[in-house]
């Protein structure tokens, strides 16, 4: 058979089969290309101990801290590796030369730009969940190199997740970047997601529970089976690069997300006893709206004056957000025990309430930034930022409240060379950061606070090899704490919280054919205020563990064979911030250690190369409890097998 038969026959096979979501590609290798143990993603694997939830117990979803190509936007929507080459949360020591970092580290998204030789792929297989897929992805470079294009397109009949949900979606995501002459680059990406899913569920503890509820059956569907929600996400974006005379360039950046839930359903468990009764409702979302326009231009000049190498950036940003949401009503279903079937119930009126609430936001900032180098001695990095920063909330009975800042945000850092091999560095940054949002379980749910102002100090040291590198860093990051009040039931500001650590990153080639990430964090998280004074609540954090551990090992057993060895271990955690009545104490979560193991093999069919990756995720099944938004709780994905199939052409 010819490989251009082979490649027909591919793609009519992928025609008949479901298609997934985009990056599960049996070639992506998280472990092999990762910079450090932080947090990285390569196609649909990611490696770490931490990710967009949780960097060194923060959220940086929630503090809106994201970057594209190392440029300024806000995220409302969703992204797609079908233009994203790679995910880093950068902190520490890959964060010390961003302009305006976040205190709490940054999302940073690279797009992608096909190599000339880079091929397309088709990708067959049953993802986790069993569910069957393909995926097709095309890529092209010129062989001018002034164009090249990533685009790819998906579709699951049957979608699901661990907790036993189903439904379908689909995907088209893509970028293209042009040359436009000697001086003048640009890029665009895109990408619009449609989906239509059963609601997910959480469990939301009894005020006097002393006890975690014991272990469910994971997997099984909790909710009724008329909770179906429906919605799409979507991206569109430009990136432009134009060099100017005497080392001068201007870069800018453009993007529109957006948020569009159709209506959506949460099935809550509330007041669960550790016995598993609970009583349980659906919480039900009409048609919600929420969307972001966002811009940066810099303006730049790099210079030298004998020995030193300096670098100067004026930059101008800009952001003008939109939500409307609120209208929920709850269905109440009644007492029912988490161990047993749902009972099920005749779907309501699917009338609701208009969304009636509604969040605007508007946000300008100018900025300057300057970096100075001495290679091989020592780099620094400064920045200021003016940001004037206005919401407007709008409630049900058209009640406008309304609150400005304009702070002056800074950044300073710098790192020296101690010996060839070894670096000292430190940092300071104040930043202006997203509260959040109420979620629809606080007595509050939709209401929306302030931004806040948070600082983190840190210092580190970095040791680097030829073939691998060691990172080992303290920090100390306060910003106020939000959180449910333990008397009201209210997402609110209960305080100031500090976040104290220490991290250490081991990553690279330690032996001939032995890629590995080996990351730990320890993590004192301490809440200070009126409430924790009152013993209203605790002191300690919650969802944030003290220890947190990662390893991954990929082994190259000949060139057509490799092996990997996930560990992710979790500490202890406090559950939620009220005290218990018998002890005085938070409620806390227990340890938990999950494996995942995997293989990947290349082969040829019909004279054509393949790559078969195969993974067993949370080998031993373990079950623990893990916090959830709002102080609720869901659970740790039971065992469960993946194989994909990935062919270029």
């Amino acid at each position: 058979m010819s490989s251009r038969a082979a490649v027909r026959g591919w793609l009519f096979l992928s025609l008949l089969m479901p298609l997934a979501d985009a990056g599960a590609q049996a070639t992506a290798n998280a472990v092999a290309v990762a910079e450090d143990a932080f947090g990285s993603t390569e196609g649909d694997e990611s490696v770490g101990i931490y990710d967009q939830t949780s960097v060194r117990g923060f959220s940086l979803e929630a503090a809106g801290n994201y970057r594209i190509n190392g440029r300024y936007f806000v995220k409302n929507g969703g992204v797609s590796s079908f233009f994203l080459e790679k995910t880093i949360v950068r902190i520490g020591y890959n964060a010390l030369f961003l302009d305006h970092p976040g205190p709490s580290g940054v999302v940073d998204y690279k797009l992608r730009d096909p190599r000339r030789d880079e091929p397309s792929l088709v990708t067959l297989g049953v993802d986790s969940y069993e569910q069957p897929f393909t995926e097709l992805h095309f890529k092209y470079r010129n062989p001018a190199d002034t164009l090249s294009m990533s685009l790819g397109a998906s579709r699951r009949f049957r979608w699901a997740d661990e907790q036993g949900g189903e439904g379908n979606d689909w995907l088209v995501a893509g970028t293209m970047r042009a040359t436009l002459s000697s001086t003048a680059r640009v890029q665009l990406f895109g990408g619009e997601y449609r989906y239509r899913r059963h609601g997910r569920f959480r469990v939301s503890l009894a005020p006097e529970a002393e006890a975690l509820p014991a272990e469910i059956e994971r997997g099984r569907y909790l909710g009724q089976s008329w909770a179906t929600e429906t919605g799409a996400k979507r991206i569109v974006g430009a990136l432009a690069d134009l060099d100017l005379e005497d080392d001068w360039t201007l870069r800018a950046i453009a993007v529109f997300s957006q948020e569009a839930p159709d209506r959506r359903f949460t099935q809550l468990f509330s007041n669960v006893t550790a016995d598993g009764l609970a009583q349980s409702s659906v919480i039900i979302s009409p048609e919600q709206r929420s969307r972001t326009y966002s811009a940066e231009a810099q303006l730049g000049k790099t210079f030298r004056t004998g020995p030193l190498a300096h670098s100067v950036a004026a930059d101008a940003r800009f952001r003008d957000s939109d939500s409307r949401f609120g209208g929920e009503r709850a269905v109440t279903i009644g007492e029912i025990r988490l161990a047993q079937s749902m009972p099920d119930v005749a779907a309501p009126n699917r009338q609701a309430r208009a969304a009636a609430l509604r969040d605007t936001i508007d946000q300008q900032g100018l900025g300057l930034s300057y970096q100075v180098a001495l290679p091989g001695r020592f780099r620094a990095s400064s920045g200021v930022l003016y940001s004037d920063y206005a919401k407007r909330f709008t409630n049900d009975a058209g009640i406008v409240n309304a609150n400005e800042s304009a702070p002056w945000l800074y950044n300073l850092g710098a790192v020296v060379t101690v010996r060839d091999a070894i670096e000292l560095y430190g940092s300071y940054t104040r930043g202006l950061e997203e509260a959040g949002i109420a979620p629809s379980t606080a007595a509050n749910a939709n209401a929306v606070l302030e931004a806040t102002i948070a600082a983190q100090k840190e210092l580190g040291l970095r040791y680097s090899t030829e073939g691998a590198t060691l990172i080992v860093a303290g920090f100390d990051t306060r910003k106020p704490q939000v959180g449910i009040d333990a008397v009201t039931g209210s997402f609110d500001f209960l305080g100031e919280v500090t976040h104290r650590g220490i991290e250490t990153s081991l990553s690279g080639a330690l032996m001939p054919k032995l890629s590995a990430i080996l990351g730990a964090v320890y993590t004192e998280a301490e809440v200070r205020g009126p409430d924790v004074d009152a013993r209203f609540i605790g002191r300690r954090a919650p969802g944030v563990p003290d220890w947190r551990a990662v390893a991954a090992v990929n082994y190259q057993l000949s060139p057509r064979i490799s092996l990997d060895v996930g560990i992710e271990h979790l500490g202890e955690r406090v559950a939620r911030s009220r005290l218990t009545a018998a002890t005085g104490s938070q409620l806390m979560l227990s340890p938990s250690t999950v494996v995942d193991i995997g293989a990947r093999f290349g082969a040829e069919i019909a004279g054509q190369p393949v790559v078969m990756r195969a993974q067993v995720l949370n080998v031993f099944d373990t079950f623990a409890w893990k916090p959830a938004p709002g102080e609720t709780l869901d659970y740790v994905p039971q065992r469960s097998l993946r194989v994909l199939l990935t062919m270029p052409f």
